[in-house]
């Protein structure tokens, strides 16, 4: 069984009208459940490597330092992790 927009994507596009909506209530509820937020989850940032655009390799540390900062954030309500 597809869930959120795939499957409101599929019974919209059925190819027997019987699997289609049927009524523009059933599209309303497919589309609140499709766009509904899960209560468990957290928000959450994703860091990448900041380039260092300095001509001198010795400046770094600075971008180096910036991204280690925004990891290690410590915000009850975000989560963060670096890649």
């Amino acid at each position: 069984m597809l869930s959120g927009a795939r499957a409101f994507q599929g019974t919209s596009m059925a190819k027997r009208p019987a699997d289609r909506f049927q009524t523009i209530a059933e599209v309303r509820a497919a589309l609140e459940k499709a766009l509904a937020k899960p209560a468990d989850t957290q928000p959450s940032i994703a860091v990448l490597p900041f380039a260092n655009r300095s001509r001198d390799a010795a400046d770094e540390y600075c971008s180096d330092g910036l991204a280690e900062e925004i990891i290690n954030l410590r915000h009850p309500d975000l989560a963060g992790f670096s890649g």
